[in-house]
């Protein structure tokens, strides 16, 4: 298999981007309780989550003013090894890009 050149990588950012432009909605004003489900792949505006289990494998979904309480959150996929080498940065960096927005409300967006 000599002379073959493997296919580009394509970045998540690249596939949410084009979820995007598809214009695939996004869920709004939802109130889920009490449920497990991934963000991933998904993007949630003005969504509550109350007491819920919430998954993430690829970091690729977007909560846009949305509040969470009492809810536990669970990382798979290589999430782990992402937080563990991230926790190695300085804190400069980690406020710069790494932070989420809280809203005067409490609601926060993750982008």
């Amino acid at each position: 298999m000599s002379g073959l050149t493997p296919p580009p990588k394509v970045p998540l950012s690249f596939l949410a981007a084009a979820r995007r432009e598809l214009g695939i909605p996004a869920i709004e004003n939802r109130v889920y309780r009490d449920v497990s489900l991934s963000l991933d792949g998904y993007t949630f505006k003005n969504c509550a989550f109350y007491n819920c289990d919430l998954q993430t494998a690829l970091g690729n979904f977007t909560l846009d003013r949305c509040w969470l309480g009492d809810c536990r959150i669970y990382f798979g996929g290589h999430s782990p090894k992402i937080l563990k080498l991230a926790s190695l940065l300085d804190d400069s960096f980690l406020k710069q890009h790494c932070t989420v927005t809280v809203a005067p409300d409490g609601t926060i967006s993750i982008y």
